[in-house]
């Protein structure tokens, strides 16, 4: 039975490299965590002696093989270098949707695709590929209910990114109708997602002002003020952004308020642009 090459010697190695992934996944080496679970995967193939009909019994060991991808992807997204991560998802998804995949929890597999395909929408943001990133889109848009029940704030993080990129874009219409999609799911949870409140307020506020609606990125502001304090440093600048249109002695005042509260925050890219629009007021 244990001889070389018999079916349970195979099936015995196939969960010794199980185990030795584990500990590399632990370790977070995830390159060799990739080579445990390849020869994982190759093991399984001689354990059911290459015949695919029996390939749902270890199908695990392709899962292993994705996440160590995904969580490779993952750790090459948070050093910011995106190509790497954008590698390392798309050989993910190629593992997930490989015809020797046989899964045998098929609707944890749909989910773990397309939760895949939201990192590969994040990172062609990232990446300004714009055409892949409209792809991904509709893909997301398109199958959410495939593995929801309802539209929730897991919903409102695809449109909130499709906003900024949109935003980024100068599709500010298309932006703006967006954040106010996000309010309506928002509006389900309002208790749990303040912060979630507060950064679509700034969207809208932002998206508002580019287009000279200063009018209804005032009422905005002001649902905005609700939910935070006066001194809430977004506030102070959104604040100061209005009031340069109305009243410049005024937004004067607040804008020296908005930069101290960024420089207490330590926020160097918001009191760069703070000053600068201080900046701006005491030349007019």
């Amino acid at each position: 039975m244990l001889k070389p090459d018999s079916s349970l010697s195979n099936n015995l190695l196939m969960f010794e490299k199980i185990d030795e992934y584990k500990d590399f996944m632990n370790l977070k080496k995830y390159d060799l965590a990739i080579v445990k679970a390849n020869e994982a995967i190759l093991y399984g193939k001689k354990w059911r002696n290459y015949d695919t009909l029996y390939y749902q019994d270890f199908s695990g060991t392709y899962e292993f093989l994705s996440n160590a991808y995904i969580d490779y992807g993952d750790d090459f997204f948070s050093k910011n270098d995106f190509k790497s991560a954008l590698s390392n998802y798309i050989k993910a998804d190629s593992i997930l949707t490989h015809k020797e995949h046989k899964p045998k929890y098929i609707k944890s597999t749909e989910r773990d695709i397309y939760w895949n395909r939201y990192n590969l929408l994040l990172t062609y943001n990232k990446l300004s590929d714009y055409d892949n990133y409209d792809s991904e889109l509709d893909y997301l848009v398109n199958n959410y209910l495939k593995v929801k029940d309802t539209f929730d704030i897991d919903y409102h993080y695809i449109l909130e990114n499709a906003s900024s990129n949109y935003y980024t874009r100068s599709y500010y219409s298309d932006a703006i109708d967006l954040n106010k999609a996000s309010l309506i799911i928002l509006n389900q949870d309002s208790v749990n997602n303040i912060n979630s409140y507060k950064n679509t307020y700034v969207r809208l506020i932002r998206n508002y002002l580019i287009t000279d609606n200063s009018e209804t990125a005032k009422t905005y502001l002001k649902k905005y003020g609700k939910i935070t304090s006066n001194n809430d440093c977004r506030y102070l600048f959104y604040k100061t952004r209005i009031l340069q249109k109305e009243n410049t002695k005024e937004a004067l005042e607040v804008a020296k308020k908005t930069c101290i509260c960024f420089e207490r925050e330590n926020k160097p890219t918001s009191l760069f642009f703070s000053n600068l629009l201080l900046l701006k007021l005491e030349l007019e």
